[in-house]
């Protein structure tokens, strides 16, 4: 299927809840300029784009998504997607990083995360972190930086 799967662009209190997305050619979920929304218990397969993207999106919740086999990274944030939570979510096999936060995307909270098997050699990681962001108890082989981010 072309396009994304959901498009929320500047809107906030949405919920998407129990979606399963698969054969994109765009992203799974983007989230642009929304703020305060819920991403919660999505599957993601197959897609040739990233499974949940955030762009300069501040206070939304990513909760016990699934994102398994995807051509590009699992979860992503960029361009000051700040102050978001990232918690219980699975992101493996992807061919790029399971999660991954731009350098300007910050105070973001990355806690019981399961990201396994990403990259394909190519300098991906399980999860990769460019800033200030804070981890806890995460499951992964591989991250940038290496210490602090998985357990």
């Amino acid at each position: 299927m072309g396009g994304n799967g959901i498009t929320i662009d500047n809107t906030s209190g949405v919920v998407v809840h129990n979606f399963r997305i698969q054969k994109f050619s765009g992203n799974g979920i983007l989230l642009e300029g929304s703020d305060s929304n819920v991403m919660k218990g999505n599957k993601f397969n197959e897609n040739n784009t990233d499974c949940i993207l955030l762009i300069r999106s501040v206070s939304n919740m990513i909760i016990g998504n699934v994102a398994n086999e995807n051509v590009d990274d699992g979860i992503q944030l960029i361009q000051l997607s700040n102050n978001n939570i990232i918690r219980g979510n699975t992101a493996n096999d992807h061919d790029g990083d399971g999660i991954t936060f731009s350098a300007d995307s910050e105070e973001n909270d990355v806690f019981f995360n399961r990201a396994l098997d990403n990259g394909d050699g190519g300098g991906f990681t399980d999860i990769n972190d460019q800033d200030t962001n804070n981890f806890k108890g995460n499951k992964c082989d591989t991250s940038n930086p290496p210490v602090g981010i998985c357990n």
